[in-house]
C-alpha cells in the first residue's frame, strides 16, 4: 500500500510571482456592442492564435509554466506516485463478434503498442488467435499524431472504415481498408467531425462539415455517400442543411438494412425524420416522422422495429416504433420515481435498460412489450460504463468503474441476473480503505444538492483536510465515475475528493437539468459554491485547503466560482473551459442547437444579459486577489477554442491585485480531450495534481 504524507516530508515550493515575471499581455481595447451595451475587450487579439505574436505569447507562457510546474512536480515527486496509479489491467469483452453470420469472425481493438504513441487497431481472426496490428497509428500521417477514435466494418467484415483525428482536433479524416488482405484504399476523406459510419453495399454514408479554419463555426451539415475505391470528390450528395438554424444526423442498422435522417431545427425545435429502405437502390430518403416535438436519441434498429430514446411527460424513456406505421409506437421502459434511463441494449426479443439512481444503477430486464423480467442493482459507489450483448453466445458484459477503481469487467447472467467478476482489475495501490459516502447539503435557495465524498480509513472533522473538489453540471449529462489517478494522489496524500452533482447535470432527471440550463446556469455556480461553504462548515476543511478543478462545462463553473467567491478556494485548475461567454457561440460548436439551447444567444437582450452577469472573463475585479490557477487548454482545441483560455490567463496576470499565482499551460499536440500518450498523460495529471496539491498545503 502507498501512503506518503507530503506535506510532513517536503519542503513545499511557494509560487511567488509577481507580474513583471509573466510575458508581457497588451491591452488593446476593441469595442463590441449588444443591445446598446458597449463592452470593451482589451484582448481579443489572442483569439487569432495562428499569428506571430500569439504564437510567441504561447510560447513564453509555457516556459514560464513548465519550469514552474517541472519544479513543483519533482520536488513533490508526483511523476513517480501517478505512474504508479495510473496503471492497470483490466479485461475486455469476449466474444464480440460485429456479424456473427459472417465467414470472416474478425475482432477489432484498440491497442498500445507503446507508452509515447497512441493506440493503434488491431484485429484477429477467431476468438482464440493473437491480435495483431491493422493500422498503425504512427503510420497514419507526418502531420501530427494521429489518434484513432472510432472505426466500422461493413457487413460480412470485408471492409472496415476507420476515422482518425490529429494532435486532438475535432476536425477527422477518414480512410478504409479491405481486412483480409489488408489492403489500403488511397482514398482520405476530409472535413469530418464526430461522424457516424453507415455502410451500404460497397459504400457508407457520413456527415460533411464545411471547412473554413480550426475556429470556425460549426454550420450546414452535408449527408454523403461515399463509394470504396472512388475519388471523394465525386461522393454523392444525399441530403444538406438549407439554413444555418439547421441540423442534421444520420443513423444505419448495422445489417444495412434501414436508414434514418435526422433534421432539427433550432428555432423552431421541431424534428423531422426520413427513411431509406435498403432496398431503394436510388438512394432517396422518404419522410417518416414530419414536424413532430419528439427529439429521438440513441437510435436502434431491429428487424420491424426502431428503438429510441425520448422525453415524454419529462421523463426520458425508451420506446418502439414499428416501422410500418411510426405513430404507433410503443413505452417499453418501466418508470421508476428515483432513477433516469442512461443506456439500454437490444437483446433477442427482450431489453436490458441501464437507469441511474443515488443509490447505484439499476440495471432492468424487459420484454419488448414493456414487462418487467428481471432487475439487479450495482454497488453505491461506483457506475456502468459501458454495456455488450453477444447473439452468438447469448452472453451480456457490463463493466463496472469507479473515481479509485479502474474499469471491472462482469458477466450478467440473462436468466438469473446475477452478475460476477470476469477477471480482476490490477492496480499499484491499496484501495481496500477507501470509504465511499454521498448525502446531500443546502444550496443557498433551499435545494437540496447531492454531493458524493471518497476519503481514506477516516474523514477527521479538523479543517485540516486537503479536499479536491469538483463537477460538471451541465447539458443534462449525468456524471459516469470513471477512474481519475488523480483522486488517488490526492487521496493517498492525505486528502478526500468529493463531486458536486449540481443543477444542470442530469443526475435527477430534467427537471434538475431545467433547473441550472441558460437563465438558470447561476443556480449550479452557487450549487458548486455552497458545496464547498457545506465542507468548510462541517469542520472537515478550510478554505485555503480546497483546490477546485472542472473540464469543459465543469470548467466554466469552476472558474465562476473562483471569480464570484474567490475567499472561498485555494486553487484551481481550469481545464479547456468556455470563459468568455459574449463570444463563444461566434466560433465552432458555439452556435450548434446543443450549445444555444443551453446557454442562450447573445443577439437575444435576456440572454445576453444573462450571460454577461456570470461569464467569468467578463467578471474579473481589479481589486481582487484571487486563488491561485492554473487555466489549462489544448492548441487544437476546436470545441472549446483556446481562445477562452488565453483571454482569461492575460486578463487576470494583469489585474494589478493578482498575488496568487495564474498560470496558463497551452498543451502543443491536444485537443479538447486532452494527452494522447501514456506519456504526455502522465506529464499532465503530475502537472495538473502536483500543482492544486502544493497551492493548497503552502498556507
Amino acid at each position: 500500500m502507498i501512503k506518503l504524507k507530503i506535506g510532513l516530508i517536503f519542503i513545499l515550493p511557494q509560487l511567488v510571482i509577481s507580474q513583471t515575471d509573466y510575458p508581457e499581455s497588451q491591452k488593446i481595447p476593441v469595442e463590441n456592442s449588444y443591445h446598446e451595451i458597449k463592452v470593451i475587450d482589451n484582448y481579443q487579439w489572442l483569439e487569432y492564435q495562428q499569428t506571430d505574436d500569439v504564437k510567441d505569447w504561447i510560447k513564453a507562457q509555457n516556459k514560464l509554466t513548465n519550469r514552474i510546474l517541472k519544479k513543483t512536480s519533482r520536488t513533490l515527486k508526483s511523476e513517480s506516485q501517478m505512474n504508479s496509479f495510473m496503471y492497470s489491467k483490466t479485461s475486455g469483452y469476449y466474444g464480440d463478434i460485429i456479424d456473427e453470420n459472417s465467414k470472416n469472425k474478425y475482432y477489432f481493438a484498440l491497442c498500445n503498442t507503446s507508452n509515447n504513441s497512441t493506440p493503434s487497431l488491431c484485429y484477429k481472426n477467431g476468438i482464440d488467435s493473437e491480435y495483431d496490428i491493422l493500422v498503425r497509428s504512427s503510420a497514419l500521417s507526418p502531420r501530427g499524431d494521429a489518434n484513432i477514435s472510432n472505426y466500422t466494418p461493413s457487413k460480412g467484415n470485408d471492409y472496415l472504415a476507420f476515422q482518425y483525428n490529429l494532435n486532438g482536433s475535432d476536425w477527422r479524416e477518414l480512410r478504409i481498408v479491405k481486412v483480409k488482405k489488408r489492403r489500403f484504399y488511397s482514398e482520405v476523406i476530409k472535413h469530418i467531425k464526430s461522424s457516424a459510419i453507415n455502410w451500404l453495399r460497397d459504400g457508407f454514408f457520413y456527415e460533411k462539415y464545411p471547412f473554413d479554419s480550426l475556429r470556425a463555426k460549426t454550420k450546414k451539415t452535408s449527408i454523403m455517400y461515399h463509394k470504396v475505391d472512388t475519388n471523394p470528390s465525386d461522393d454523392k450528395l444525399i441530403f444538406k442543411s438549407r439554413k444555418d438554424e439547421e441540423y442534421i444526423d444520420i443513423y444505419g442498422a448495422p445489417d444495412e438494412s434501414f436508414f434514418i435522417i435526422k433534421k432539427e431545427n433550432i428555432d423552431t425545435k421541431v424534428f423531422s425524420y426520413f427513411y431509406l429502405d435498403a432496398n431503394d437502390n436510388d438512394l432517396k430518403f422518404k419522410p417518416f416522422l414530419i414536424n413532430i416535438k419528439y427529439d429521438l436519441g440513441s437510435l436502434t434498429f431491429k428487424e420491424h422495429q426502431i428503438f429510441a430514446t425520448t422525453s415524454i411527460n419529462d421523463k426520458e424513456q425508451l420506446i418502439s416504433i414499428p416501422k410500418s406505421d411510426p405513430s404507433k409506437f410503443k413505452i417499453i421502459s418501466p418508470i421508476y420515481d428515483d432513477a433516469v434511463i442512461e443506456d439500454y441494449s437490444i437483446l433477442d426479443d427482450r431489453a436490458v435498460v441501464l437507469y441511474y439512481s443515488k443509490n447505484g444503477n439499476l440495471i432492468t430486464l424487459v420484454n419488448l412489450d414493456g414487462q418487467i423480467l428481471n432487475e439487479t442493482t450495482t454497488p453505491n459507489g461506483m457506475s456502468v460504463n459501458g454495456m455488450s450483448y453477444n447473439r452468438t453466445f447469448d452472453e451480456f458484459f457490463f463493466y463496472l468503474e469507479s473515481y479509485t477503481i479502474p474499469k471491472v469487467l462482469y458477466k450478467l447472467n440473462l436468466e438469473s441476473f446475477e452478475y460476477e467478476i470476469v477477471k480482476q482489475t490490477k492496480v499499484n495501490f491499496d484501495p481496500k480503505g477507501y470509504k465511499f459516502i454521498e448525502q446531500t447539503f443546502e444550496s443557498k435557495d433551499g435545494v437540496h444538492v447531492p454531493i458524493k465524498i471518497i476519503y481514506k480509513d477516516s474523514l477527521y472533522k479538523n479543517s485540516q483536510t486537503p479536499f479536491l473538489l469538483t463537477t460538471y453540471g451541465g447539458y443534462g449529462i449525468i456524471d459516469s465515475q470513471s477512474f481519475n489517478p488523480g483522486v488517488v494522489y490526492f487521496i493517498e496524500n492525505g486528502g478526500a475528493f468529493a463531486y458536486v452533482d449540481i443543477r444542470g447535470g442530469g443526475a435527477l432527471g430534467k427537471d434538475w437539468w431545467e433547473a441550472g440550463k441558460r437563465h438558470n446556469k447561476q443556480n449550479g455556480i452557487t450549487d458548486f459554491i455552497s458545496a464547498a461553504e457545506f465542507l468548510v462548515e462541517q469542520n472537515y476543511t478550510s478554505p485555503q485547503n480546497i483546490a477546485i478543478k472542472g473540464s469543459s462545462h465543469g470548467g466554466l463553473i469552476v472558474a465562476a466560482s473562483a471569480v464570484q467567491r474567490p475567499d472561498l478556494f485555494g486553487a484551481a485548475v481550469i481545464n479547456v473551459a468556455a470563459l468568455d461567454m459574449l463570444r463563444f457561440e461566434n466560433f465552432t460548436v458555439g452556435a450548434t442547437p446543443t450549445n444555444l439551447l443551453e446557454f442562450g444567444s447573445v443577439t437575444n437582450s435576456i440572454d445576453f444579459d444573462n450571460l454577461y452577469s456570470y461569464s467569468p472573463y467578463h467578471n474579473v475585479d481589479d481589486s481582487i486577489n484571487y486563488p491561485s490557477m492554473l487555466i489549462t487548454t489544448g492548441f487544437y482545441d476546436n470545441r472549446v477554442p483556446p481562445l477562452h483560455s488565453f483571454k482569461f490567463a492575460a486578463r487576470l496576470q494583469n489585474n494589478p491585485s493578482q498575488q496568487n499565482p495564474i498560470l496558463l499551460w497551452t498543451r502543443k499536440k491536444t485537443g479538447h480531450n486532452g494527452a494522447l500518450n501514456k506519456n504526455d498523460k502522465l506529464e499532465e495529471n503530475s502537472f495538473i495534481y502536483s500543482f492544486l496539491f502544493n497551492e493548497v498545503n503552502k498556507h
